[in-house]
């Protein structure tokens, strides 16, 4: 699985990296207070140069146990639901119900 490359699974993290996916973006930006993400938000606003530099340089509050649980569990939620898709395109094209491949 691609969970190591995207998110070190360790007890803090530094800063908020923005090249991670999308959903560990959400829970990177959760973890922050409201008066940084009111910041993030006025940046991008007013669309400042230094707005995308800005989210990797405020710094973000220690993950819990239970945070990095639930994204780990989201992610091989995520993995399991396109296998299940492709799967079930599989048996309506076995069934003949689409002709997709």
């Amino acid at each position: 699985m691609y969970l190591n490359s995207f998110m070190p699974l360790r007890k803090s993290v530094d800063y908020v990296n923005m090249s991670n996916s999308s959903t560990t973006k959400v829970f990177l930006l959760s973890n922050l207070s409201t008066f940084q993400l009111r910041q993030i938000t006025y940046g991008l606003s007013k669309r400042n140069a230094d707005s995308l530099s800005m989210l990797t340089q405020i710094k973000a509050k220690p993950f819990s146990g239970r945070t990095v649980l639930f994204i780990v569990v989201m992610t091989m939620m995520s993995v399991e639901l396109r296998f299940l898709y492709l799967f079930q395109l599989f048996l309506a094209k076995w069934r003949g119900f689409i002709d997709v491949f």
